[in-house]
């Protein structure tokens, strides 16, 4: 019987992803670059064309010397939130606008004054410049184009592969539009904005297939001509899929921002979360959601710092200096789920070993902070499971585990993300490939 294979793409910030699993889902092939270039991320704006050139580029790089004609279905997942507008043709009328860009906050504050408490209700967030709608209200305003489309990046991808335009629930829920209740765009958050529902992607129920990939793209990227095409959600919980987290897990999962997961078996009242800073999405198990809470732009943080060391992560790790070995003060951060870090003070700097440990016991810190706000809504979680930058060092875990006195599982050999994506696409045509089931 010729072997089944799964595509799996992850649009991150910092990195497009694109991985081929066969249907045990293991690894076959994979690729990556960069989602933007330096003054794009800067400046949090991608020309449309480059994202597409670099998403393209990723999938032949993974394809080459393949036997494409195997892929069955592709699942796309990625950052939620960032994106730009589309004309009646589907051609793009802006940049894409990546999730943290800041030009709508004016339009945000106003928005939280008028509709804060009914977007919370309804999906458990808070209005920031963040969110889509605000993005969606700035760009409408700001270009004049009233009949224009919002278009995210994973259901973007999925344009220009299957060239039909919709999404998922737990994409649809990072806008501030969506109610997770209804399961509907909000028409009371439409009519504020002046909008037609028609202007934000059609939600299918997961798995998300919006058609097959259109010939002449198949042919160009060395696909089949029949594989299908799913949005498979939010990078976070396609992540936490991709572990096959079930309820009473704890999922951290680490990226440029920090999410956390966790999988709860019933639908708990989005308003009552949004007081928290938790959001909740529907997830890929029958009757079951994902809270979600961010511990901010920590993977960033880890980023710049390594960088300004200038040392190998490994030795890093393997000499860092013991939890609190330095004076409390000597290492301040400012972070953010809606911004870049900042470093507030550092009198480390000639002390790397130190400062490489001040940073851990801050990211635990804040890790133990943001994973008890779940707390108030289920019981404590039975163990973590790391993935993602987080599961790539064992000190980490083990400091950020011991915040919460659990145990832990790591695992940095796979990539959650596009292999949660896979396996949403594999399971929805019936192939049923075998998750990840050696957690113990």
């Amino acid at each position: 019987m010729t072997s089944r294979y799964f595509l799996g793409i992850d649009v991150g910030t910092t990195n497009i992803k694109v991985v081929l699993y066969n249907d045990q889902l293991e690894m076959v092939q994979s690729a990556a670059v960069k989602t933007a270039t330096p003054s794009q991320r800067d400046e949090g704006l991608i020309e449309v064309n480059y994202l597409r050139h670099q998403v393209f580029s990723a999938i032949s790089q993974c394809m080459d010397a393949q036997n494409n004609s195997a892929v069955q279905a592709i699942g796309i997942c990625g950052m939620a939130e960032a994106g730009c507008l589309l004309d009646d043709l589907d051609q793009p009328l802006t940049p894409v606008h990546l999730w943290y860009e800041d030009r709508s906050r004016l339009f945000a504050n106003k928005i939280r004054r008028d509709l804060g408490s009914l977007v919370a209700s309804q999906c458990g967030l808070k209005v920031t410049h963040v969110r889509s709608l605000s993005k969606f209200a700035w760009l409408i305003a700001r270009t004049g184009y009233s009949t224009a489309r919002w278009i995210g990046v994973p259901e973007l991808v999925g344009l220009w592969l299957s060239g039909n335009y919709g999404t998922d629930a737990t994409l649809a829920t990072r806008t501030g539009i969506y109610n997770v209740c209804s399961k509907k765009y909000s028409s009371e958050i439409l009519d504020y904005l002046h909008a037609r529902q028609d202007q934000f992607p059609p939600v299918y129920s997961a798995p998300a297939c919006i058609g097959s990939i259109q010939p002449d793209v198949g042919c160009k990227l060395g696909l089949n001509g029949d594989a299908l095409i799913f949005i498979a959600g939010h990078d976070d919980i396609v992540a936490a899929y991709g572990v096959n987290a079930e309820p009473g897990d704890l999922v951290d999962s680490t990226g440029t921002a920090e999410g956390i997961i966790r999988v709860v078996d019933r639908l708990v009242h989005p308003g009552d979360l949004a007081k928290f800073g938790i959001a909740i999405a529907p997830y890929f198990s029958e009757r079951s959601y994902a809270l979600i809470t961010g511990a901010g732009t920590t993977g960033a943080l880890i980023e710049v710092l390594a960088r300004e060391i200038g040392l190998e992560f490994d030795v890093l790790d393997n000499n860092i200096s013991p939890p609190s070995s330095y004076h409390r003060n000597d290492f301040r951060v400012k972070l953010s789920e809606t911004r870049m870090p900042i470093i507030l003070r550092n009198d480390l700097q000639d002390r790397p070993f130190e400062l490489w440990s001040a940073l851990y016991d801050v990211i635990a810190e804040r890790f133990r902070r943001a994973a008890n706000k779940f707390l108030r809504f289920c019981d404590a979680p039975r163990r973590v499971i790391f993935i993602g930058g987080s599961a790539k060092s064992a000190e980490l875990c083990r400091r950020k585990s011991s915040k919460l006195n659990l145990s832990f599982i790591r695992a940095p050999e796979i990539d959650a993300t596009t292999r949660g994506a896979a396996a949403v696409a594999g399971f929805a045509i019936g192939d049923q490939p075998r998750l990840w089931d050696q957690l113990v």
